[in-house]
C-alpha cells in the first residue's frame, strides 16, 4: 500500500508541475487591436530603391513620408486617413547623395489621398479594403503596402511557429518568434517571409518570351530571390494590444544567369510609429466605397512603358507623325545614328494609340511608302490589343501584300500577351486555316500556321491536327512542306502542355 500511495502522490506531482508549466507558458491575450472609440496617430516613412548592390554606384528610387489617422467606425472597421503625403526620388551615388523632394508626384499622388479609406481589421489580420470609387490602382496599392505592415498572426500556445501568411505577395512561408515582457506590459514579435516560397504569389513576367527555367534545378533557375523581415512592437492595457512601431526591410535579387550573390537589387524598407491616440471616434465619409479586395497586390490593366526609354506620352499621334518624319527624313539613303532611338520611341507611341488613333495614321501614311513601311513596323511590335485590331483591319482590306502580311502577324501575336481581351481578336485565325484547308490554298495555309505558332496556344491543337494526316483522312493531300509547318507549329504550345505535344509527335512519326 505505501508503495502505491507514493506512486499516486509522484503522479500527482508530476501532473501538478505539467499543468503548472502549461499555465505559465499560456500567453495572454496579444492580438494587436484598434480601439472603436479612439483615434491612433501614426508616421510613417517608406521607401525603395533599385540599382546594383554594391556601394557608390548609381541607383535610383522612391521615399513617401506621410501622416496615418486611424480611427473606429464600428466593430472591426475602421477609417484610414492619409495626411500630408509627400515624395521624394533619387537618382544619384548611393548613400553618398541625398533623397530630393519632387513637388510633381506629390502633387500626382497627394490627389488620390484628399479622400479616406476604410479597412476591416480583426486580430491582427486585414480583411477588405474600400476606396472612393475612381480611385487609381496604383493608389489602391500604396495602401495595401502600409496596411501590410499591420498584418499579424498571433498564436496564443506557440513563441515560435511557422504558416502560411497571405500578404501584398500572395500567400507565403512565414516565421514568427515572440517575446513577452509581462512586467513592462509589452511584446516584441518578429516576423520573416521567404518570399520564394509561396502559394499563389503575385508576380508578372515581362520580356520573358525566349526564357525558361530548368526543370532539373527550380531554385537556381529563379531569376528573382527575396525575403522579407518585420520587427513589431505593441503594447498591452486594459483596453487591449496596440502595435507603437513597425520597421520591416525587404530584399529582391535579380540573377539573370543564376549568379550567387545576384546582380540586380530592389530594397524596400518602411517605417510606422505611433505618436498619439485620441479619445475620439471617427464618422462615416459622405461618398460611395468600393470594396478593392484583400492585401493582395493588383497589377495596373494600364500598359506600361517599355523600360529601355521613358518618354512623354502627350498628344501621341501628333508625337508620331513628328517622329515618322524625322525618321524618313533622316534615313533617305543610309541609317542615321540616332535610328535605334527613334524607332523605340516610335514603337513607344504606337503602343499607347487607340485604334482610332492608328486608323488616322494609316490614312496619312498609306500612299506614302516609306511613311508606310516604318508605321507598320513600329505598330507590329508594340504587342497590344489595338495592334492587332488594326493589323486585321489590313488584312480585311487588302492593304498589304503576302510578305507584309505574313511578317506583320507573325509579330504581333508573337509579342502579344493571350488573355481575355486579345484572344477573341486572335480567334479568326481560326478561321483562317479552316478556309484554308477547305479551299486547298498552300499560301493561306503556311500563314495561318505561322500566326497559329507564334500564338503557341494549346487552344490551337485541334487546328493544326487537321493539317496532319495522323487525325484526317484529307490531309493525306496536303503538301509535305505545309505538314512540316503543322509540326513546327507546336514547338511554342509544347513549354504549355507537352504530354499532347508529344503524343502528336510520336503518332506523326509513326505514321
Amino acid at each position: 500500500m505505501s508503495g502505491r500511495a507514493s506512486f499516486t502522490f509522484t503522479m500527482r506531482g508530476i501532473i501538478l508541475a505539467l499543468a503548472l508549466s502549461l499555465v505559465g507558458s499560456q500567453k495572454s491575450d496579444i492580438d494587436p487591436v484598434f480601439s472603436s472609440r479612439r483615434s491612433h496617430l501614426y508616421s510613417y516613412e517608406g521607401w525603395v530603391l533599385n540599382g546594383l548592390q554594391e556601394k557608390n554606384l548609381g541607383k535610383a528610387g522612391v521615399l513617401l513620408s506621410c501622416k496615418l489617422e486611424i480611427s473606429g467606425l464600428s466593430e472591426n472597421t475602421y477609417l484610414l486617413k492619409i495626411r500630408s503625403p509627400q515624395f521624394e526620388e533619387y537618382n544619384g551615388i548611393w548613400p553618398r547623395d541625398p533623397f530630393t523632394r519632387s513637388s510633381k508626384i506629390s502633387q500626382i499622388v497627394s490627389s488620390c489621398f484628399t479622400r479616406p479609406f476604410k479597412f476591416e481589421y480583426n486580430s491582427g489580420r486585414i480583411g477588405n479594403i474600400y476606396g472612393p470609387e475612381d480611385c487609381p490602382n496604383t493608389c489602391i496599392n500604396i495602401v495595401r503596402g502600409i496596411l501590410n505592415m499591420m498584418q499579424i498572426t498571433i498564436k496564443k500556445s506557440q513563441n515560435v511557429y511557422e504558416l502560411q501568411e497571405a500578404g501584398i505577395g500572395g500567400v507565403c512561408h512565414t516565421r514568427y518568434i515572440i517575446q513577452e515582457d509581462k512586467k513592462n506590459s509589452r511584446v516584441s514579435v518578429t516576423k520573416t517571409v521567404d518570399q520564394n516560397n509561396c502559394q499563389d504569389k503575385v508576380m508578372q513576367s515581362v520580356g520573358m518570351a525566349y526564357i525558361y527555367p530548368c526543370p532539373a534545378d527550380v531554385m537556381k533557375a529563379r531569376l528573382i530571390k527575396g525575403t522579407a523581415a518585420f520587427s513589431y512592437k505593441l503594447k498591452q492595457s486594459d483596453s487591449g494590444t496596440l502595435i507603437t512601431e513597425v520597421t520591416s526591410q525587404q530584399i529582391y535579387q535579380i540573377s539573370p544567369l543564376s549568379e550567387p550573390t545576384g546582380v540586380a537589387v530592389m530594397e524596400a524598407r518602411q517605417q510606422l510609429t505611433l505618436l498619439e491616440v485620441k479619445s475620439e471616434r471617427g464618422s462615416s465619409p459622405d461618398i460611395h466605397m468600393q470594396s478593392y479586395g484583400s492585401l493582395r497586390y493588383q497589377f495596373p490593366s494600364v500598359l506600361p512603358q517599355m523600360p529601355l526609354q521613358l518618354i512623354k506620352m502627350k498628344n501621341p499621334e501628333q508625337r508620331i507623325v513628328e517622329t515618322l518624319q524625322h525618321i524618313v527624313q533622316n534615313n533617305q539613303q543610309d541609317f542615321h545614328d540616332d535610328v535605334p532611338h527613334r524607332f523605340l520611341e516610335l514603337v513607344q507611341l504606337c503602343r499607347i494609340a487607340n485604334t482610332d488613333i492608328l486608323e488616322s495614321l494609316w490614312r496619312q501614311c498609306s500612299d506614302k511608302p516609306r511613311y508606310r513601311r516604318w508605321l507598320l513596323s513600329a505598330v507590329s511590335v508594340t504587342g497590344t490589343a489595338e495592334a492587332l485590331k488594326f493589323i486585321k483591319s489590313r488584312i480585311r482590306n487588302d492593304d498589304l501584300n503576302y510578305l507584309q502580311t505574313l511578317l506583320s502577324v507573325s509579330f504581333t501575336l508573337h509579342l502579344m500577351k493571350a488573355d481575355e481581351q486579345t484572344v477573341p481578336i486572335a480567334a479568326p485565325v481560326h478561321d483562317l486555316a479552316d478556309e484554308a484547308v477547305s479551299r486547298g490554298r498552300e499560301d493561306k495555309m503556311k500563314l495561318a500556321l505561322k500566326c497559329i505558332g507564334n500564338m503557341g496556344e494549346p487552344a490551337s491543337i485541334k487546328r493544326i491536327l487537321k493539317f496532319l494526316p495522323i487525325s484526317s483522312s484529307s490531309a493525306s493531300a496536303i503538301p509535305i512542306h505545309i505538314q512540316i509547318d503543322a509540326i513546327m507549329a507546336l514547338r511554342k504550345i509544347a513549354w504549355k502542355d507537352p504530354k499532347t505535344v508529344s503524343m502528336i509527335c510520336r503518332d506523326f512519326f509513326i505514321y
